[in-house]
């Protein structure tokens, strides 16, 4: 049986995900902070770490690894608040701890801690779930692309975390590649998650994609898309966003 990682703190989205992974022969671990009701399922194994330390991620896949070979990593976490230029001196210094410590510390240490476990397996995948917001606005004329603008002007913090996890998705790509591991942004549109028809599309397209050998890729999940995949982009545009459409309904 083979582990997948789950970090989240996007419950329906977790469980959703879940459910499709379990049916892939995956059993999960959960390293969610708050409860969940995915921890409850058969399928699921849970416990909290300190993911902002390097013993607390290493202790963590110490923990899946024993559960069986750890052949995903699904970093799905992120926290934030509106954090306009002109925001308070506190504020903008509290958000900036927060959002950096989940978005990019925690993926960072947890991703360390598992390449020598993916190795170990022959090799597997990291997912790391991005935003819509580092890709060009959405060119299907099937969704309404002005709700679902590229970098929002209230989120600077936010935006340049989601920035900077693509350097992570880029770089990990490359060097992993000869090791048999994959590493892809799937960029959701954080409005839509708490929708079970997003959430389940979102399920489909990672699916679709742990099955297709492609790596080094932002793929955006738009609101109104099928589940098929984009075709795949030119080399420059692997991590700056595919403009093709997929296939419409």
């Amino acid at each position: 049986m083979k582990t997948a990682i789950l970090r989240s703190t996007s419950p329906g989205l977790n469980e959703t995900c879940a459910k499709a992974l379990h049916k892939m022969g995956y059993t999960i671990v959960a390293l969610d902070p708050t409860p969940q009701p995915l921890h409850t399922a058969s399928y699921c194994v849970h416990d909290t770490f300190d993911l902002s330390t390097p013993v607390g991620a290493e202790s963590a896949v110490l923990f899946a690894d024993k559960i069986g070979p750890i052949t995903l990593l699904f970093n799905n976490a992120a926290t934030h608040k509106n954090s306009p230029v002109n925001a308070t001196w506190e504020d903008s210094c509290t958000e900036w701890e927060s959002v950096f410590d989940t978005t990019l510390l925690s993926t960072l240490l947890l991703s360390r801690a598992s390449v020598p476990a993916l190795q170990a397996s022959g090799g597997g995948s990291i997912i790391n779930l991005s935003s819509t917001d580092v890709l060009p606005v959405n060119p299907h004329p099937r969704s309404n692309a002005d709700n679902y603008p590229t970098n929002p002007p209230d989120q600077d913090i936010l935006n340049a975390a989601t920035w900077a996890l693509n350097g992570f998705t880029d770089a990990w790509a490359q060097r992993l590649r000869d090791d048999h591991i994959n590493v892809n942004g799937l960029c959701i549109t954080r409005a839509q998650q708490s929708d079970s028809g997003y959430q389940q599309l979102t399920a489909n397209v990672l699916l679709q994609l742990l099955q297709s050998n492609r790596t080094g890729e932002n793929i955006g999940i738009w609101p109104g898309d099928t589940d098929a995949l984009p075709p795949i982009p030119a080399p420059h545009q692997k991590i700056t966003g595919n403009t093709q459409p997929t296939k419409t309904k």
